[in-house]
C-alpha cells in the first residue's frame, strides 16, 4: 500500500488557511480516501492527522462579507469561491500557495504567487 500521504506533503502544508472550510476538506479527503476508495487504513488516518496536529497552523478569521467580496475575483480566476480564497490569502500574506490543482496553479501564476506541488 502507498505511503499516503506522501512524505514531503508536511513540507508544503500552509501555514495559515483561509478559512475553516479548509478543516473539513481535510476530514472529507480522509473519508473519501478510507470509506469510499478504500486507499488508506485507520493507522495511516491516525498517523497523518497526528502529524497535521503537530504542525503550527492558523485560521485567518474573515467576516462573512470578505468572503462573499471574492466573488468577482472568483470568475476572474475561473475558480470556486473557496479556492479562489486561497489565492486571495496568497496574494494578502506573500504566502505560496500549495496545490496540485490545475485551475489553482493557472490562478496562481496569472498573479505571480510561487506554486508548491
Amino acid at each position: 500500500m502507498p505511503v499516503w500521504p506522501s512524505p514531503g506533503v508536511f513540507q508544503v502544508i500552509p501555514r495559515k488557511i483561509p478559512t475553516i472550510a479548509a478543516i473539513c476538506e481535510i476530514a472529507d479527503s480522509i473519508f473519501g480516501s478510507f470509506n469510499k476508495r478504500k486507499r488508506i487504513t485507520e493507522r495511516q488516518i491516525e498517523d497523518f492527522l497526528r502529524r497535521l496536529k503537530e504542525l503550527a497552523i492558523s485560521v485567518e478569521e474573515r467576516g462573512l462579507w470578505s468572503n462573499v467580496d471574492l466573488e468577482a475575483p472568483a470568475r476572474r480566476w475561473n475558480l470556486s469561491s473557496h479556492d479562489a480564497a486561497h489565492v486571495d490569502l496568497a496574494l494578502r500574506t506573500g504566502m505560496p500557495l500549495a496545490t496540485i490543482d490545475h485551475d489553482l496553479k493557472k490562478a496562481a501564476a496569472a498573479e505571480g504567487i510561487e506554486v508548491v506541488s
